[in-house]
């Protein structure tokens, strides 16, 4: 409708008013004119004559009225130029989409229109028919769809004349279960056919969820085995309480919020939004690649494992701040393809919050990461830094128990008071900040390491080291732990550094302000004889000759005893059982009771112990009780009756202390997280307490303190993964079980 129709149709009305207001304005002013009898006839002609004027000037008012009107509406239908036949222009090829390219837009062809000659004013609808859909597709305004899953559907697209006219259509069919309406047809101006297409998928058993809806129907789907969330949306999903031990999820949806009570078998957190993942559950394992994270371990929650493995050449400036007021029982950082360090943000930082009653069970950082470990928890969290993760930073507020396997810079802040650093390679390592009672602990295979402090430590070296100690070192001692051990000291204080053997005799000193590094040799110790004097263990001490063969060291607390000679066994290995009798994996053999002494039902005898030797302590055995193996990431294939298929979880086999994938892999590779349980017994009573246990998983060997481990590993064709564990008592109370 143009301006001027508009304005007609309005000034017309006007007109039409006005005339009514006149004639009752003439009427009213009749009535107030005339007096007595001559004012009365007079009035009767009056009101004959307005009568008339007044039937006039109605019929000249409707008149306008209508005619304006009419002429309003025909200005509108000469504007409206209806679709009246329509097309889909977008087919897919054979009519199939893959569910990994996410959407796809059908678009329309408009055929036919009223006036072929002028645009359109019609509007399209795309309707997914709901009773045959198995894809989970929703209907569309635009023709881009979003399948949720393998299926199929079909489809076609419809025109109307109006907004107003598909809205109407809309409820119609709403109104009625979403089935057609007849009497809502009359708003359809055209439709096409129904299109049938096929949803196909590389992956068995992926769904995507782009709402809550969406997400609760997929969760209740047992055929589906791996969930993506997956928008753009600012939204926010919560998952309840309950098992999905056969469903991976992965969160791909860089502006949403996640919170997590359910249980899975794997979640990966690709993206998200900044402010977070919330995880209530108990058990579940995590792989964030996600390059800006926060992730909060509620109060009660377990976290059994969690990976930090950012791309940082495609993300550089990774970073994730984890919140713990529950449990993580294993923390690993891992980010993937830094290159060169020295370039600028390609080491993540990472920040670890543990509350005051928050339990961590240990951070592996097998990449060079920038680590902060900060809160009110008071119990030592262990920090293991691998020979990859050379360039890391190590910042403490909190007290660490850190083995250091690559050169590392490490600072403690006041409260990582009682941290002990245990150097177990030839790293080179820089100390500074004010935590007190830091012990650092030099361990055998890691001479040639180079140590520098800036703060007060206790040096303990089993090792030939370097030692610088900087202005604020004062009041350091050095500790050299076994004979022809070597420091060379550069004293850099004000105070002189004196250096003792393990017996606490002074060997060496090294002067305040001394630039010159000093090699200290500890002076051989006298050795005793036995004698025949009185009183209990009485003899005499003679000097010993140079380099004299060290008198065995007491035993360790913590360690279990040398076996009896003639039966070499290891520290928390299974005994090798009786030939002929196959002992069955991760079973604790049976000691032969004595005979005569029959055995009683159910109880495993006491050995007993050989003539003239004392009884040795209970030995601590340890067997794997379980082993789950899930792949985080990587694609490898296998053949199957001659047809090469994707490797799934259930082709990896763990039995046997071996990881292997049958099929055999013949191509690619695959990331596989393995999940161990183990126990010990002590004279087959199984020890909850008081025990270590020692890991190996692909040559690669990790303590912990309870009997669950994660490790990640490759398998690729002709590989397979050897596994086993070992347990030990830990040491009496109230002594370090790390020392």
């Amino acid at each position: 409708m143009t301006v001027w129709e508009k304005g007609t149709r309005r000034h017309g009305a006007e007109n039409a008013g006005a005339a009514l207001w006149y004639i009752s304005r003439a009427g009213r002013s009749r009535r107030e004119t005339g007096t007595g009898s001559k004012k009365t006839e007079r009035s009767k002609k009056m009101k004959k004559q307005r009568r008339r004027w007044l039937s006039a000037l109605l019929v000249v008012a409707m008149l306008a009225v209508s005619m304006f009107t009419d002429a309003g509406v025909m200005a509108e239908a000469a504007t409206s130029n209806a679709i009246t036949s329509i097309r889909i222009a977008n087919l897919p090829e054979d009519g199939i989409l893959k569910l990994e390219d996410e959407t796809y837009d059908f678009n329309s062809k408009i055929v036919k229109k009223e006036n072929s000659k002028e645009k359109s004013t019609g509007v399209v609808y795309w309707e997914v028919k709901k009773d045959t859909d198995t894809a989970g597709v929703q209907s569309s305004y635009t023709g881009v769809v979003y399948p949720t899953m393998a299926g199929e559907f079909e489809i076609r697209v419809l025109a109307f004349r109006t907004k107003s006219d598909r809205t109407k259509w809309l409820n119609a069919r709403k109104a009625n279960g979403n089935v057609a309406d007849p009497k809502a047809e009359k708003y359809v101006t055209a439709s096409s056919d129904w299109e049938k297409i096929t949803v196909t998928s590389e992956e068995e058993g992926l769904a995507y969820a782009r709402t809550q809806y969406r997400l609760n129907k997929l969760l209740k789907n047992k055929n589906v085995s791996h969930i993506v969330i997956r928008t753009d949306s600012e939204r926010e999903f919560t998952i309840g309480s309950k098992k999905y031990l056969t469903k991976t999820l992965t969160v791909n949806a860089p502006n949403s919020e996640v919170i997590n009570a359910g249980r899975f078998a794997q979640i990966n957190v690709e993206q998200i939004k900044e402010s977070t993942f919330h995880e209530k559950a108990k058990g579940n394992k995590f792989l964030f690649t996600a390059p800006n994270a926060r992730f909060i371990v509620e109060k009660n929650a377990r976290v059994a494992g969690l990976m930090f493995a950012p791309d940082m050449e495609k993300n550089p400036g990774a970073k994730m701040d984890v919140v713990v007021e529950g449990t993580i029982q294993d923390f690993k950082l891992e980010p993937k393809n830094q290159g060169n360090l020295g370039i600028k943000d390609r080491i993540p930082e990472v920040t670890l919050n543990a509350g005051a009653n928050a339990s961590v069970y240990g951070v592996t950082v097998s990449a060079a990461s920038n680590v902060s470990i900060v809160g009110e928890s008071q119990s030592s969290t262990k920090v293991t830094v691998e020979e990859s993760a050379q360039g890391t930073t190590l910042n403490a507020q909190v007290p660490v128990k850190a083995e250091l396997k690559a050169s590392v810079e490490v600072v403690l802040g006041k409260d990582a008071k009682k941290s002990v650093l245990n150097i177990l390679k030839a790293i080179e390592m820089l100390l500074t900040g004010g935590a007190e009672n830091v012990t650092i602990k030099v361990d055998k295979e890691a001479e040639g390491a180079k140590v520098k402090t800036e703060t007060k430590v206790e040096v303990q070296a089993s090792a030939d080291i370097s030692l610088e100690l900087g202005a604020g070192s004062e009041g350091t001692s050095v500790v050299v732990k076994d004979t022809e051990v070597k420091v060379d000291v550069e004293n850099n204080t004000t105070e002189d550094i004196e250096i003792t053997d393990n017996a606490g005799n002074v060997v060496g000193t090294v002067g305040s302000g001394s630039d010159e590094q000093v090699a200290v040799t500890p002076v051989p110790q006298p050795t005793t004889t036995p004698g025949t004097g009185s009183g209990s263990g009485g003899g005499t001490t003679t000097p010993s000759t140079p380099a004299p063969t060290p008198t065995p060291k007491p035993e360790e607390p913590g360690e279990t005893p040398t076996p009896t000679p003639g039966e070499p066994e290891e520290p928390g290995e299974t005994p090798t059982p009786t030939p002929g009798e196959p002992e069955e994996p991760g079973e604790t053999p049976t000691p032969t009771p004595t005979p005569g002494e029959p055995e009683e039902p159910g109880e495993t005898p006491t050995p007993t112990p050989t003539p003239g030797e004392p009884e040795e302590p209970g030995e601590v055995v340890a067997s794997i009780t379980g082993v789950t193996a899930n792949i985080v990431s990587g694609s490898a294939i296998t053949t199957v009756s001659g047809s090469a298929v994707s490797v799934t979880n259930d082709m990896i086999k763990t039995d046997n202390g071996t990881v292997r994938v049958e099929p055999a892999i013949t191509g690619g590779s695959i990331q596989v997280q393995l999940t161990f349980t183990a126990k010990a017994t002590i004279d087959g009573t199984e020890a909850k307490d008081g025990v270590t246990y020692t890991w190996t998983v692909d040559g690669k060997t990790e303590e912990t303190e309870s009997g669950s481990y994660t490790a990640t590993v490759t398998l690729s064709a002709g590989t397979t993964v050897a596994y086993s564990v070992k347990a030990a008592k830990i040491a009496d109370s109230g002594t370090d079980p790390a020392s």
